[in-house]
């Protein structure tokens, strides 16, 4: 009986303690829509990646987007096509 209890509490406080330590924030998101880095809208992204300076590249229906964190940069890429995919060399 008296492992009985005490497996009791450690499952109650267990509980308890997620409960009470639990992540209250959310993460923070922020989502873009194809004008704010000057597609129309019907562009789709189909890949992403990051270097290892933290820099982000999203593959779409035209070219590859760069984005530092603050503006958009467009690499063009010849011959024209989707973009499925993307790797970092």
């Amino acid at each position: 009986m008296r492992h009985f209890r005490y497996g009791l509490f450690l499952f109650w406080f267990s509980i308890v303690a997620n409960v009470i330590f639990a992540q209250q924030r959310k993460p923070y998101v922020v989502n873009y829509m194809p004008k704010d880095y000057g597609l129309s809208n019907h562009v789709l992204n189909w890949s992403v990646i990051q270097d290892d300076n933290g820099f982000l590249y999203f593959g779409n229906n035209t070219k590859v987007l760069k984005y530092d964190g603050q503006k958009w940069n467009d690499i063009r890429i010849t011959p024209k096509g989707f973009i499925f995919s993307l790797a970092k060399g």
